[in-house]
């Protein structure tokens, strides 16, 4: 086999997949790579181009979902016999015509989505199923935005003191609803997706109580402990009284199951006591109590357990290891600048949950180096900006309250990052504002408008109430 005539930029730090993709799809559809010829193997091809495995891995990848190339197991890859000398724009314009025709047949029949993806499954390709995937998901994160933009600008102008008021009646609410998806004679308002029922659903419009959930008790925490002042310092009539409310709450959220989200709302509400004034060693008193419960629900369900197996042994199981192994090859894809936004291959099958658990990884390989940096600061910039507030707020409510909902952004943030970067155990955890989820987005925006609103009223005010 001949190597094949390609001229690629020498960029430094510029991968190189998408001027393969490119030139290789043009060598086909022109006719100088006759149809059904053997291609170098993507070893030989990486040594001709003095490129990663990676990166040619990727480039055949692309070709292959585009129907250019076969690759058949033991043989080799080859020129696709049924290829069409089209040009790569109108191929993708064919996919994506096809791709609509089939939502909008499937959506006149009333299919659900597990039905649609069943369909997709079998009637198109990888890419083709990506395509619609896509559509669907900026369309309902369009939704969140319009609405959580709405909410902001909405809550910017309540004083933050209203929702001292409505402590109790939110937290009630929430409990409610996240009640509802464990009741069996509820079913038919709940949505369930691998296993786990954490959605209402009402109609085409879902909501995750959980999210509900985690700034009704940021509120309920920062009232109560603004009320009690210095009494949080003691167990009994301090610390004990938070357990009794925020304990439940954290196992209904459990009982989804939804481990990661049940013990950030735990975190949370430890976060606003211990700036509070609540003693360490209380803390240590109740982590070592709740250190047994955390071992075994890590035990009891399978995945779980394999998550922390494979982040303190990757090799100990490959299918375990498998999403955070691809969410570190997007990375390396990425290298400094990325492939281009849109352009990314990961998220094609590669990586599973690349619009929401693994979106940061999704930012790295199309962003590159310099875009995921750009991210890190605007989360550190938040993290700082909001515990500049709550410093500067009028009273300890405000303080409080600004605390909860930094902590409640900053470490949602941090822990994906970590989780994508390898550096903790994955976790379902989203990037605020950027993952997929109505839910998140709205609430984080909600939750953003009131920050601005106890920011703003140090103008109102000139000292702590």
């Amino acid at each position: 086999m001949d190597s094949l005539p390609l001229k690629l930029s020498d960029a430094t730090g510029v991968p190189y997949y998408r001027q393969i993709v490119d030139q290789i799809a043009q060598l086909i559809r022109s006719g100088q790579l006759e149809r059904g010829s053997q291609l170098p193997s993507v070893r030989e091809l990486s040594s001709d181009l003095l490129v990663s495995l990676i990166t040619t891995r990727r480039a055949y990848a692309d070709l292959e979902g585009l129907g250019l190339i076969v690759r058949r197991q033991g043989s080799g890859t080859f020129v696709s016999e049924e290829v069409e000398l089209a040009t790569r724009e109108q191929a993708m314009a064919d996919i994506r015509s096809r791709v609509e025709d089939v939502v909008e047949q499937a959506r006149r029949l009333g299919l659900g989505e597990g039905d649609l993806e069943q369909i997709l499954s079998q009637l198109l390709s990888r890419e083709d199923a990506e395509t619609i995937r896509q559509a669907d998901l900026r369309g309902a994160q369009l939704q969140g935005a319009v609405l959580g933009i709405v909410a902001l600008l909405v809550v910017t102008r309540i004083d933050y003191h209203v929702w001292r008021k409505y402590a109790w009646p939110m937290l009630a609410v929430a409990s409610v609803l996240l009640l509802i998806l464990l009741l069996p004679f509820m079913s038919f308002m709940t949505h369930k997706v691998n296993e786990a029922t954490r959605w209402l659903s009402v109609g085409s419009a879902r909501f995750q109580p959980s999210e509900l959930a985690k700034f009704a008790v940021i509120v309920w925490v920062a009232m109560l402990a603004a009320k009690k002042g210095n009494k949080v310092r003691e167990f009994k009539s301090g610390l004990v009284p938070f357990l009794v409310i925020v304990s439940p709450i954290c196992l209904l959220i459990l009982l989804e199951p939804d481990l990661s989200t049940a013990c950030l709302v735990f975190l949370l509400a430890g976060i606003i006591l211990f700036t509070a004034g609540a003693k360490i060693g209380h803390f240590l008193l109740v982590g070592v109590v709740a250190l047994p419960f955390v071992y075994n629900e890590i035990g009891r369900v399978g995945y779980r357990l394999r998550r922390w197996l494979t982040f303190l042994d990757p090799t100990e199981d490959a299918d375990a290891s498998w999403q955070i192994q691809q969410s570190l090859i997007g990375f390396g894809s990425g290298g400094l600048l990325g492939v281009g936004f849109g352009h990314g291959s990961q998220k094609l099958g590669h990586l599973p949950l690349a619009h929401s658990d693994f979106i940061f990884s999704t930012i790295g390989e199309e962003w590159g180096f310099v875009g995921a940096t750009v991210i890190v600061f605007f989360y550190v910039a938040l993290i700082t900006l909001g515990f500049r507030v709550a410093r500067t707020a009028p009273d300890r409510f405000g303080m409080l309250l600004a605390t909860g909902i930094t902590a409640l952004l900053g470490v949602t943030a941090l822990t994906h990052i970590a989780v994508n970067l390898a550096i903790v155990p994955t976790t379902g955890l989203p990037l605020p504002f950027i993952s997929h989820g109505r839910s998140s987005l709205l609430v984080s925006l909600f939750s953003i408008g009131v920050l601005i609103n106890i920011g703003n009223s140090r103008f109102r005010t000139g000292k702590r109430q």
